[in-house]
């Protein structure tokens, strides 16, 4: 993360805001997802195959703060805000949280959707009420922290969350194939390198740089998720390497 958090806090960009902080949270709403899709998902990937059924596409996130009504700080307050949480062109942007449900702290990639503050702080009341709606187009959390994995002919890709990982963010899980090789896992992917590497593959997105790129991948491939608990991933040659984050729905 940008700087470490205390439990019962967020982060958003610079702004850290939650417990012993001046931006306290009156309530926390994190498990808004729409309605999960039991039936076959839209083909998102590049090569037509399923993201995963029964994965809800987004998730929202409001928080409903309790600011104090000082007029020294209130338009600065004010700025603060109007910056932290201004639209977000392109990727979305990780908002770090640290719960102490979790054993580690977690991020999700979100972009801001709706704010309200209110107008001036002619309120009599001490405290007054801010809200912020972020949406997460990706609805999964991840560790704020990734794991490396060393090159070699056989490794062991992580992921400690309770989903399969990674969903549609880009470069949460990525692997670096040495040389021309066919690269197995143990649940069933397979994915087949033709031509001279090394090549850099993005799990969620299936984008690959080096070499030819996409190109150098020999048709069918199987593409795969990590499973949670882990999978085996190994190569027929040269080596593999890995860089990921555990997920949790």
């Amino acid at each position: 993360s940008e700087m470490p958090i205390a439990p019962f806090q967020r982060q958003f960009r610079s702004l850290v805001f939650g417990a012993s902080t001046s931006w306290g949270l009156e309530k926390v709403d994190e498990e808004s997802l729409p309605p999960i899709d039991t039936s076959d998902m839209k083909r998102d990937r590049l090569d037509g195959s399923f993201t995963k059924l029964d994965l809800a596409r987004t998730r929202a996130l409001t928080y409903d703060f309790a600011i104090p009504n000082i007029d020294a700080s209130y338009y600065a307050n004010r700025e603060t805000w109007r910056v932290t949480f201004a639209p977000v062109i392109g990727q979305a942007l990780p908002l770090i949280a640290n719960s102490p449900d979790w054993a580690q702290i977690r991020r999700i990639y979100a972009r801001p959707r709706r704010r309200s503050q209110p107008d001036n702080n002619v309120s009599s009341t001490s405290l007054t009420n801010w809200s912020v709606v972020l949406e997460a187009p990706d609805p999964l959390w991840y560790a704020d922290t990734a794991t490396s994995v060393a090159a070699a002919s056989s490794i062991t890709i992580p992921n400690l969350g309770n989903w399969p990982g990674p969903g549609p963010t880009p470069s949460i899980t990525t692997l670096t194939i040495s040389t021309a090789s066919t690269l197995t896992t143990s649940n069933g992917g397979s994915i087949v390198f033709a031509g001279t590497g090394p090549w850099t593959i993005d799990l969620a997105t299936h984008i690959v740089t080096g070499g030819n790129g996409y190109t150098d991948i020999v048709q069918p491939s199987n593409w795969f998720l990590v499973d949670p608990g882990g999978i085996t991933a190994s190569v027929t040659a040269g080596t593999v390497a890995c860089t990921t984050r555990d997920s949790w729905l």
